[in-house]
């Protein structure tokens, strides 16, 4: 057997090169897409109706007189993403229907508290104040086993 050589060494002929561009190209674009699948998939949920850097301020008030009540949509809220700022005791305890205030004029906030919360459009109102820094507040009635972190 006769063991045969080429006389000419490898080259890398252009075609190669290209090649070899157009595959190196190729895999960064593979990379980077499944770099943006994957921040997508892992990201924290937020609200979708906000724009991505906008949080809802809110204060929430015991208005039913139940220990831990408040508390417990504080938490709720705030493992939603919402900025609960203070949970603190109404001014009376007989407060018949949970309801929201909007406090700085912008109702998407307070319908968007209202829909996690699973509180009719009905029961929110408006008290404007420019010197206020919360958006809404939010006082628990006696009927707060209806809310959606008591379901």
């Amino acid at each position: 057997m006769r063991k045969t050589t080429s006389s000419h060494p490898r080259h890398s002929s252009p075609k190669n090169v290209l090649l070899n561009i157009v595959i190196v190209v190729l895999g960064v674009v593979v990379f980077f897409l499944l770099y943006t699948v994957a921040v997508e998939l892992f990201k924290p949920d937020v609200n979708p109706e906000l724009g991505p850097n906008e949080v809802i301020q809110l204060d929430v008030e015991n208005g039913c007189g139940v220990k831990g009540v408040a508390s417990k949509v504080a938490k709720y809220l705030r493992d939603r993403h919402f900025d609960v700022v203070n949970t603190t005791n109404h001014q009376t305890f007989d407060i018949e229907h949970t309801y929201l205030i909007d406090r700085i004029g912008n109702l998407k906030r307070a319908r968007k508290v209202a829909d996690v919360l699973g509180i009719d459009h009905k029961y929110i109102e408006q008290i404007i104040n420019p010197d206020y820094y919360i958006s809404v507040t939010l006082v628990i009635g006696k009927d707060y086993k209806q809310l959606t972190p008591f379901q």
